[in-house]
């Protein structure tokens, strides 16, 4: 897979964790009550490496969101972590 393909799967999967966080904001500042458990994405993908050529990395994303929120109240920054897993080999 080339890079530039596994780094629009990285955006997106970025997005889907930024659309969640943007989701909670909407719903608190429409009236309602927003909720959201913390949000885990693992993607696995296989990565051409310099002298070693194909080797299997896994990537995973977290946001820790709070798990309520008030009516009227602003979403507070929260963390997006992604961690990437890379063999041995490499």
């Amino acid at each position: 897979m080339g890079v530039h393909k596994r780094q629009a799967r990285a955006r997106g999967a970025l997005s889907a964790v930024a659309a969640a966080g943007l989701v909670t904001g909407l719903v608190t500042l429409s009236g309602g009550s927003a909720s959201a458990d913390p949000v885990k994405l693992t993607q696995k993908y296989t990565c051409k490496f310099p002298i070693i050529n194909n080797d299997p990395i896994e990537v995973e994303i977290t946001a820790d969101m709070p798990a309520t929120m008030k009516v009227g109240e602003t979403v507070p920054e929260y963390d997006i972590k992604a961690v990437t897993k890379v063999s041995a080999r490499a």
